[in-house]
């Protein structure tokens, strides 16, 4: 059978300073020294980017995934 794991994984609301928000579900990485949002959340709530980056995500189960995701200033 396929090996399980946990992520860390929760809901949130997010709001920009124009009461504007989205429902959106986050990772946890405690060893992480930086944040990073969908570059499609940060357009929509009009959040000034601060960096970009390409990431690739594999899993568990061989599954990949590449995303463009951005820094904000909160």
């Amino acid at each position: 059978p396929p090996a399980k794991g946990l992520l860390q994984v929760i809901k949130l609301l997010v709001t920009n300073d124009d009461e504007q928000s989205r429902i959106v579900y986050a990772l946890f990485d405690t060893g992480s020294s930086h944040s990073w949002i969908k570059q499609e959340l940060a357009s929509v709530l009009g959040l000034r980017v601060v960096d970009q980056a390409q990431f690739s995500i594999s899993s568990f189960a061989g599954h990949h995934l590449s995303m463009r995701s951005e820094q904000v200033k909160c």
